[in-house]
């Protein structure tokens, strides 16, 4: 494994702890011990569906998510390069904050990706990115929208601008599958789910061990 992937690794799990460190210990094993257990909210899920026709519209219902964007991406590129700097020294944050593909050669996920406005642009940085919603409606507009870019076809996992695929499930139903991930990412999620201790508790088990 090169440098930078290994920082990059090191530096998700690094700042997931820290946020689950303020969380009881008991809620933060739920999702792994109930069985059939989920932290989708129906009536969440039924309003986005119903905008998911909306998502790539700049001027629409989700314009400040598109200004928003850019801000998301330099806050996940900058959290990294810290964490790097913290636990790795400032030789491997240089390193990994000179290349152009920040991600490039790592696992992603984006749980909650909805239109696909994160899970493109952390593709772009070189991830292998899979981006999961629990919306239909939602990972249908993702897939057609990335489908207009070949530079993200999964079928060219070796390309440096990274892969990107999408597939309609949860975080606790994708944890029932075998791949784990390097960087887990969920944003403006939370507000939106049942049980935010719970659900934060499965996407620290999506990351690789």
């Amino acid at each position: 494994m090169n440098i930078g992937s290994n920082v990059a690794r090191q530096a998700t799990r690094h700042a997931l702890k820290r946020r689950l460190a303020r969380f009881p210990s008991r809620c933060l094993h739920e999702s792994s011990q109930a069985s059939g257990y989920s932290t989708v909210n129906p009536d969440e899920i039924a309003l986005f569906s119903r905008l998911s026709q909306h998502w790539w519209d700049e001027h629409g219902e989700f314009a400040f998510l598109h200004k928003m964007n850019p801000i998301r991406m330099q806050f996940i590129r900058e959290k990294m390069l810290e964490v790097a700097r913290e636990e790795q020294g400032e030789e491997a944050a240089v390193y990994m904050g000179n290349g152009a593909n920040l991600l490039n050669g790592l696992d992603v996920v984006d749980v909650g990706c909805g239109g696909g406005l994160l899970s493109e642009s952390l593709a772009r940085l070189g991830g292998r990115t899979l981006g999961i919603d629990a919306s239909e409606a939602n990972i249908s507009i993702a897939s057609l929208h990335g489908a207009a870019d070949p530079r993200l076809s999964s079928q060219n996992p070796s390309s440096s601008s990274g892969s990107l695929t999408y597939q309609h499930t949860s975080a606790e139903d994708l944890l029932r599958n075998p791949q784990r991930f390097d960087v887990v990412c969920s944003m403006e999620v939370l507000e939106h789910v049942d049980n935010p201790s719970g659900f934060l508790s499965s996407c620290a088990e999506l990351l690789k061990v």
